[in-house]
C-alpha cells in the first residue's frame, strides 16, 4: 500500500461529520475539494484510506516517526466538538 501524496503545498481546511441516517450516526467525513485536487488527478479514481488512533502521546509519537523514518508524512485528522 502506497500512500498518496500531496503535489505541491500544505492543505488546511475545515469541514464536517455528517449524519448517516441508514447508520444512525455521524459516519461521513467528506473531503473538501482543496484536498481532492491537491491528490487526486482523475476525481473518480478508486481511494481506500486507513484510519489509525493513538490512545497516548507517546503511541502516536513513536507512529508518527516510524511514518516520516519510511518517507510518509501522516494525514491530520483533528475532531472536536462543533457549534449548531
Amino acid at each position: 500500500m502506497q500512500p498518496l501524496k500531496p503535489r505541491v503545498k500544505p492543505i488546511l481546511v475545515n469541514g464536517n461529520l455528517y449524519y448517516c441516517e441508514g447508520d444512525r450516526s455521524n459516519s461521513i467525513i467528506r473531503l473538501r475539494k482543496e484536498i481532492r485536487q491537491e491528490f487526486l488527478e482523475d476525481m473518480r479514481k478508486s481511494v481506500k484510506y486507513q484510519m489509525e488512533y493513538y490512545r497516548t502521546k507517546e503511541e502516536f509519537q513513536s507512529r508518527a516517526k516510524k511514518l516520516s523514518d519510511s518517507g510518509n508524512i501522516p494525514f491530520l485528522l483533528i475532531l472536536y466538538e462543533g457549534e449548531e
